[in-house]
């Protein structure tokens, strides 16, 4: 009787701990969506309506991060701001003592 007691302390301790790694990949795939909807091109006329979707539904997050982050990559890619200008010099090296 006791080792039934201690296999249902087991299995219950089990499923937490994957809850736990469950709400914690929720979360982390919940701010990488709102990273990588804010650092979009400002040409995506949804930007606004998935950010406010994705903080105000946690839920949407995953629908973003699996479905429509996708489709958006190819036509509207990640910009970095400030752009990245090319230099117009080449670098000069320094003199050899």
């Amino acid at each position: 009787m006791e080792f039934i007691g201690i296999l249902v302390f087991l299995v219950v301790v089990a499923l937490q701990l994957a809850a736990m790694g469950l709400g914690v990949a929720a979360l982390i795939i919940y701010i990488l969506a709102i990273i990588d909807i804010t650092k979009r091109s400002d040409q995506w006329k949804d930007k606004t309506m998935w950010l406010l979707l994705v903080i105000l539904v946690p839920f949407c997050s995953l629908i973003y991060w699996f479905s429509v982050r996708k489709s958006v990559n190819r036509t509207y890619p990640i910009v970095s701001y400030p752009p990245v200008q090319p230099p117009t010099q080449p670098p000069t090296q320094p003199p050899v003592a």
